[in-house]
């Protein structure tokens, strides 16, 4: 970020008399911002490339291309008459939107975000989810920077501090120009600073800098700020230091440091640009400054790691205590100790027991989280062999194991205890046990004694205790000892002219076996997934409170809890399979720890989740449930229903991609959706639909169902219009007469309609009507009465039910004669044309017209440019009722084009047109 500094200056071009902020306000006179932001960019080897509006009032077009790349970019916002230089990013909901951090200076009214404005939402001009919009303040974009390129070196958003030797200085101070920072190559360090925040909290803090090292490798440092000098000097920054071993708050009363380097400590830094110093203007007071300048890291060999020990020499069984002397020692680094005799321990500053003669090697290793150190001092601890003692113990026996934690002590001091040893011995131990052999070959006295002091502990020094004293050369404790814990022992006996001392003696109270302690899984992690087969299993190990107790560890492996098989049962804590795994499958796996008394424990997780998956595969096809094959959907709005998926690879996730598609339509529509169930858009109605189902994974493997078609039917209809082709109306006929007409169609799906032919007498009387019914095809042969009149119709009758009469549900005139010959004895008393039958038609229509008298007839069809299409009649024909077929062709046999056409008749003195439309 590039940032204002100068935030109490006196005035400001609107007026406002003081810019506090974590940015400050910009003037709109002088000075060449933009040009010094595209600079900053371009020193740290980007290209930046400023960016004007196409004219003086922008809309803020000239951010939409920055934006929609998904990247930040820097832009000079205009709010009223002040200018802001901001840091820009940001869609939210799918709407452009600047997200940035900017509490305008004191401009702390309605239209304005508000000053604590840290990551504040601001709309897209014309748009508003509740958030501030910057339009209603009267604002626009100067200009932008468009930077590409490779993401710099990490660098701190104020201070670049690849130039830490260097530090900056305030090149040129607002307002006279634009306030920019030079490198600093001599001199001191000045005008760095903000005002102090009221609020000592770091997470809303107003201004801050961040200072990111790029460092040549991971190591130990040491962190400096240079404080620069000026008035009013806060006495509480605070410094947040992000090491590899946490977060560190450091204080620093910069009005006594001022102008000098202060140290903030020594840490271990990791060199991946992860971890940074922080300092914000929050200090829980106001009207101070916070100043801030260059910080530098100066690497330091390693932290020193060193130790010592309460004593380096002595007989066995020797206690010593060891002290860590470490210089840098976060809470959450840990501690390795090796003894130099097989043993170890965890502890910062453990206690320790040496057994054996010998000479002993000690190590101690601090792990950090990045790093680890260690130290050794050779030769440290030399033990000697155990001291014989002046006279003998006899019970409990060195290096036994008690099982009970009120044990009886025993020991022989003089001749007298040893002839009563065997009758005091068996008073204790109980009938059938076996009695302790005493033997020594210490030479027994016979002076009086005055008392026995009993050292018991778990130490060999017996420093942390007060022994007990007894008058007889035995002791059982009334308090219990510590179960599973090692002591020793030892005895003094005082007489009136000296102090004998036995050996120390060492035990274990184990009154009853402990299970193995818990213990933890190291691979495979819980609902790893693997592409190996062949697995292998690693585990902690497991300790048991029972000295010298043995553990051994059973492996259990199964694709269902309540079915797990044991697959390695011994003492190491890793297994490697040999048979491999199923894949595609999870599979749980754990550990028992089992001692040799049977006790067993379990890891601490339980049941660990496994998954094994070698490669990715597809999803499987999914079944599609409804609509189904070949249905009517009477709702414009189906609901499509499939089976879930299923993907063979364990936990992948899967969406469906929901495509449908109207029969011969350009167009597939297509619904992403996570869910088997899915409600359409409307759709058509009378039409034929297919669907089909993709299913998709994580990896964007995919499978199809199969295809399904369907028909959308809302409700029924009634078959469509059609006609009759003969005979025409009004004409004659044998009493065989043939009906033929033109096949219906009906507007519903998969609706076949079948017909009907319905003639009588005397069409005013249905109950005389006579039916011809579920005709399949488009004629019929009816023997009629001779020397009759018919009225007659054809109805298409769909499954519904629902009937469609030809000619427009006109009925015909028949007259039927056994010889053809017309029985009607009138003639036409005039000449008519009437209109064609149907209208519009395809790919015929009947014409009809009647003639009073004998007479040369023609009868033409125009198009609509008056050019003739095609003579049906040119010929004299005698007096009566006459019918032409069209057949939509013209005088060449060629199908016509559809639209209008006209029809002409001319018969004698006669003449008419009439109009159709022929309908492709």
């Amino acid at each position: 970020m590039y940032r204002e500094t100068d935030y109490n200056s006196a005035s400001s071009p609107n007026g406002h008399t003081a810019g506090k902020g974590g940015y400050g306000y910009m003037w709109g006179t002088g000075g060449t911002p933009n040009s010094k932001m595209a600079n900053y960019y371009q020193f740290h080897g980007l290209t930046a490339t400023q960016i004007w509006p196409s004219s003086t009032t922008t809309t803020w077009n000239i951010a939409t291309a920055e934006i929609a790349n998904g990247r930040p970019y820097t832009m000079c916002v205009w709010l009223t008459s002040s200018g802001h230089l901001v840091l820009g990013k940001g869609v939210v909901e799918g709407q452009h939107t600047m997200i940035f951090n900017d509490p305008y200076g004191d401009k702390n009214k309605p239209g304005y975000p508000n000053y604590y404005g840290f990551g504040a939402k601001y709309d897209w001009p014309g748009y508003n989810h509740g958030n501030v919009n910057l339009a209603s303040a009267g604002s626009g974009i100067p200009w932008c920077i468009s930077v590409t390129g490779h993401k710099p070196a990490p660098a701190d958003t104020l201070i670049d501090d690849l130039q830490i030797n260097n530090g900056f200085y305030l090149h040129a101070k607002a307002p006279s120009t634009m306030a920019n920072w030079r490198d600093k190559k001599t001199g001191g360090y000045n005008n760095h600073f903000w005002w102090t925040y009221t609020t000592a909290d770091a997470v809303i803090d107003t201004g801050y800098a961040v200072w990111t090292p790029n460092l040549p490798q991971t190591g130990f440092y040491e962190v400096f700020v240079y404080i620069p000098s000026t008035d009013n000097q806060t006495d509480s920054a605070k410094y947040v230091v992000n090491h590899s071993d946490g977060m560190s708050e450091v204080w620093i009363d910069q009005a006594t440091a001022a102008g000098n380097w202060v140290s903030l400590g020594k840490y271990i830094f990791e060199n991946d640009g992860t971890q940074n110093i922080r300092l914000g203007d929050g200090t829980g007071v106001r009207g101070k400054k916070i100043v801030f300048d260059a910080v530098k890291f100066v690497e330091l060999d390693q932290p020193v790691v060193a130790f010592d020990a309460n004593r380096y020499s002595g007989n066995a069984p020797l206690t010593v205590e060891f002290n860590e002397m470490v210089e840098y020692a976060p809470e959450n680094c840990s501690w390795f100790w090796e003894f130099g005799d097989g043993e170890t321990s965890s502890e910062s500053n453990p206690k320790h027991v040496y057994q054996e003669k010998g000479i002993y090697t000690v190590t101690l290793t601090v792990n950090y989280a990045a790093v680890s150190y260690s130290t050794s001092r050779t030769a440290l601890i030399s033990v000697g062999d155990p001291l014989n003692g002046d006279f003998p113990l006899v019970i409990p026996e060195n290096l036994s194991q008690i099982s009970t934690q009120t044990p009886l002590f025993f020991w022989i001091f003089t001749e007298q205890e040893q002839i009563k040893a065997g009758d005091v011995l068996a008073s204790f131990i109980p009938k059938g046990m076996k009695i302790p052999t005493i033997a020594s070959n210490q030479k027994l006295t016979n002076v009086g004694i005055e008392t026995y002091r009993l050292f018991i502990d778990t130490d060999s020094d017996f420093s942390d205790v007060a022994p007990a004293l007894v008058d007889t050369n035995f002791y059982k404790p009334d308090t219990a000892l510590i179960e599973n814990a090692n002591y020793y022992w030892m005895v003094e006996a005082v007489t009136l002219t000296d102090t004998s001392r036995s050996a120390i003696w060492t035990f274990n109270i184990n009154s009853k076996n402990s299970p193995p302690q818990t213990f933890t899984l190291i691979s495979p992690y819980p609902n790893d997934l693997s592409e190996s087969p062949l697995m292998t299993f690693c585990w902690n190990e497991s300790s048991d409170l029972d000295v010298g107790d043995e553990i051994t560890y059973q492996l259990r492996i199964g694709k269902v809890i309540t079915d797990m098989q044991i697959v390695y049962s011994g003492t190491a804590t890793s297994c490697a399979l040999t048979q491999p795994l199923n894949d595609n499958s999870v599979y749980y796996w754990k550990v028992d720890a089992i001692d040799r008394s049977g006790a067993k424990t379990e890891n601490s997780e339980g049941f660990v989740r496994l998954i094994i998956n070698q490669q990715n595969e597809p999803p499987l096809p999914v079944s599609l449930i409804t609509p189904t094959d070949a249905s009517v959907e009477k709702d414009l709005v189906p609901k499509f229903y499939w089976t879930k998926g299923i993907d063979p690879d364990p936990d992948d996730k899967i969406r469906y991609v929901h495509n449908y598609w109207i029969k011969d339509g350009a167009r597939i529509y297509t619904t992403k959706c996570d869910t088997n169930t899915l409600k359409s858009k409307r759709m058509k109605d009378n039409s034929q639909y297919f669907w089909t189902i993709q299913t998709v994974d994580f990896d964007s493997a995919y499978s199809f169902s199969d295809t399904l078609t369907f028909y959308t039917d809302a409700y029924p209809e009634a078959p469509k219009a059609f006609a009759t082709v003969s005979p025409i109306n009004e004409s004659q006929s044998g009493v065989n007469a043939t009906f033929v007409w033109h096949p219906a169609s009906d507007p519903d799906p998969l609706d076949f309609p079948t017909y009907q032919l319905v003639y009588s007498k005397d069409w005013s009387d249905s109950t005389k009507y006579n039916y011809i019914k579920n005709i399949p095809d488009t004629s019929v042969v009816v023997l009629l009465e001779n020397d009759s009149e018919i009225y007659w119709l054809v109805e298409a009758v769909d499954k519904d039910g629902l009937k469609t009469g030809a000619n427009g549900n006109l009925p015909f005139h028949l007259v039927v004669s056994g010889t053809g010959i017309d029985v009607r004895q009138a003639l036409p008393r005039r000449f008519a044309l009437y209109p064609n039958y149907p209208n519009p038609f395809n790919p015929t229509t009947s014409i009809r017209y009647d003639l009073p008298n004998d007479a040369f007839v023609r009868l033409q069809i125009f198009d609509m440019l008056g050019k003739p299409v095609r003579l049906l009649v040119q010929k004299k024909e005698n007096a009566g009722y006459k019918s032409v077929v069209w057949n939509g062709k013209d005088d060449f046999g060629r199908p016509v084009s559809g639209g209008v056409y006209f029809y002409r008749l001319e018969a004698g003195e006669f003449q008419k047109t009439g109009k159709m439309v022929l309908v492709k």
